[in-house]
């Protein structure tokens, strides 16, 4: 300034104590805010992230635990599935049933002296007889009928009158289902019975199988009628259905007829 502007520049002296004070000050106020900022946020740091991980993790342990409560409740639910035994899913063949519980019923009904068979039945397990007592007695019942019949099972309902039961051997079995309908299979069924002159009884059902919470709706027909055809020439009534079972066959010799009960399983 003295150089270019002449006599309109001139020196003004400095006070050394005004510059240097305020400049010590500022640099211990930017020290002391320096070492709060590093410090404070090296704590906050140190802290804030333990509570986050901890925090976060808990969530994760949570989300964990809700997703195997999904699978576990799904795993459970096929398991009950699975488990849900169909009736129609173990039928055996229908004339194999049928030859059984007529050779079953010819087996229990030889001839115990001294006591008449009134009944023979072949169910689900068993064949039994019942016997009523004519001129004979216990003892001699239960010598030919432990020779004729061994293995059966005896029971006594009185004096003049027992059952004999006998095992009946497993047959092979398969699913088997009938694909039409209740009207249809019912309307084609009772068609059947009319071509040959025999009076039936006709049910339609709805059984419900429950486990656990699965339910399931088990659609069926039940038939009973009484003639004078032998099992297997019975059994040719249902032919052309599938689902068919044979659940009891009765003989009643007072009368010489045969009781018949057949399961056909529907849509």
């Amino acid at each position: 300034d003295l150089i270019t502007n002449g006599n309109f520049a001139r020196l003004h002296p400095i006070n050394v104590v005004k510059s240097v004070i305020p400049s010590i000050l500022i640099a211990v106020l930017f020290i002391v805010f320096g070492i709060y900022v590093l410090n404070h946020p090296i704590d906050n740091n140190n802290s804030k992230p333990n509570l986050n991980t901890e925090l976060a993790a808990q969530y994760h342990r949570q989300i964990e635990l809700k997703k195997q409560e999904i699978i576990d409740k799904k795993l459970a639910e096929e398991e009950i599935q699975q488990k849900i035994e169909y009736p129609y899913d173990n039928l055996p063949d229908v004339y194999e049933r049928a030859n059984l519980c007529y050779k079953a019923i010819a087996f229990v009904m030889q001839p115990i002296p001294g006591w008449n068979q009134t009944l023979a039945k072949c169910d689900n397990e068993y064949v039994s007889v019942n016997l009523s007592r004519d001129f004979g007695t216990l003892n001699d019942f239960y010598e030919y009928g432990a020779t004729l019949m061994p293995g059966a099972i005896v029971q006594q309902i009185s004096d003049d009158e027992v059952i004999i039961r006998v095992k009946l051997p497993a047959l092979k079995t398969s699913a088997s289902l009938e694909e039409r309908d209740q009207e249809t299979v019912l309307r084609d069924i009772t068609t059947n019975f009319q071509q040959i002159n025999i009076d039936a009884d006709i049910e339609v059902i709805t059984d419900v199988i429950q486990a656990g919470a699965v339910s399931e709706d088990i659609h069926k027909l039940e038939i009973s009628a009484s003639s004078k055809l032998v099992p297997y020439e019975y059994m040719q009534i249902f032919q052309g259905f599938s689902g068919v079972y044979l659940n009891s066959v009765t003989w009643r010799a007072n009368t010489r007829t045969w009781s018949y009960e057949v399961i056909v399983y529907t849509k």
